[in-house]
Parts: C-alpha cells; structure tokens; sequence
C-alpha cells in the first residue's frame, strides 16, 4: 500500500483473486512447502476460514508434501493445533486436514481412531461443532474445555466405563490409567498439563467417574 498515491500496488494479482475467492501460493510450488511444511496448515486454515478455493495442483501438491509435517517439532505443531482448537473454525479446517491428508501428522492415533471407525468419526466431527459453537458463543473458555472435545471420544472407547465403576474400581486409579493413555493419543501435541488434567477429568465425570479432588483444586478448576 502506497499511502501517499493511497494506492495499493499488487504484484501477484493478488486482488484479482482475492475478488474470485481463490487461494493461490506467491513463492514457487516445488519449493513453498520444502522451506516450511507448516505453510501447507496456513493454505487449509485460509481456506476453510474464507472459503477460498485451491487450486486442484495446490491441493495435490500438499497431498503429496504431507509427509514434510513429520519433520516439525511438536512445540511448533502444538502452536499450530492451538491455533486451530482457539479459531472457531475447527470444523471446517480439520475435513480440510483430512482431505488433504495432513491431519495424519497432527493428530497420528485421532486420525488412525476415526478413519477405522465411520461411527466415531462422525462423533468426532460432531464434537468440533460443538467446540466451534463455545467459541463463538462463550468468551475466556478455558483450554481444559476444549480440549475435551478432541478426547472425550477416545476416552469413552477405552474400556466399559458402566462395568469399571460397578467394580468400584479407585476413581484415582482410573484416572491415572486415563491420563496415561490419553497423553500418547494426543501426541505430538503437548498442551499445559493442567489443561489435559481438567479436559480428561471432565470426559471421566461425564462417563460416571467422579474422580475426588481437594478443595484447593476444585476452586481452581471452577
């Protein structure tokens, strides 16, 4: 932008797709995704966020460099992931995720979990609406909260909760048996713990366990 002229000066075309609703990378295709993979998250966020369309050789091309995720540290992943978790947008990004078959790499055991079973994928996606719709709707949501939305199914499918509390199992035992579990699923992701520990507290509270806290912890938790 020139703010003398007040001109704006495109050197892309850049506003000519804008206008079209078209979503076109600016550095060239064979090297855009080699000197950044997490570009290929950026060009499906844009995407699904502005219902901007790309191009069959842009989708292709991250089809093809998915795999490049693989080499990002899970610190700049779980950056990513939260981003996507905070954006409202949850929803439509991660069937972007899928479709171009990153969603691989960002969430391994969810994406393994919910392609060998239509019935729990369709309660996955089920989740991220509801998850988009608290952060439309609720303000200063706590991360612990939508967290449970990415868990609570894998959580209900890891054992017979109705039979685990009939056996009077220890609701600590449970709960450490879970949390356990449930920091390998959500690998390479590394949330605060505390956040986890809220998210998988609130999936065993709604499956019947009612794992005991001290007062100090509840009040911190409310």
């Amino acid at each position: 932008y020139d703010p003398i002229q007040e001109q704006i000066i495109d050197y892309v075309g850049g506003m000519r797709d804008i206008k079209k609703h078209i979503l076109k990378p600016v550095i060239p295709i064979d090297t855009i995704f080699v000197e950044d993979p997490v570009r290929m998250l950026r060009a499906i966020k844009y995407s699904a966020t502005t219902h901007a369309k790309m191009s069959f050789s842009l989708r292709h091309k991250i089809r093809q460099s998915a795999s490049l995720l693989g080499q990002i540290s899970p610190s700049r992943l779980t950056e990513e992931l939260l981003k996507i978790i905070n954006s409202g947008h949850a929803y439509d990004i991660i069937l972007e995720a899928m479709d171009t078959d990153l969603f691989m790499y960002l969430q391994p055991s969810a994406a393994s979990m919910i392609f060998d079973n239509k019935e729990i994928q369709e309660k996955y996606l089920e989740n991220l609406k509801k998850l988009d719709y608290i952060n439309k709707t609720e303000k200063n949501v706590r991360l612990g909260k939508k967290l449970y939305y990415l868990v609570f199914d894998f959580i209900s499918i890891l054992t017979d909760w109705k039979k685990e509390v009939a056996q009077k199992y220890s609701s600590n035992e449970l709960y450490i048996k879970t949390w356990t579990e449930c920091r390998t699923f959500i690998l390479p992701m590394n949330p605060q713990r505390r956040e986890l520990e809220y998210a998988i507290r609130l999936s065993l509270k709604n499956l019947g366990v009612q794992i005991k806290t001290s007062s100090k912890k509840t009040k911190k938790e409310s």
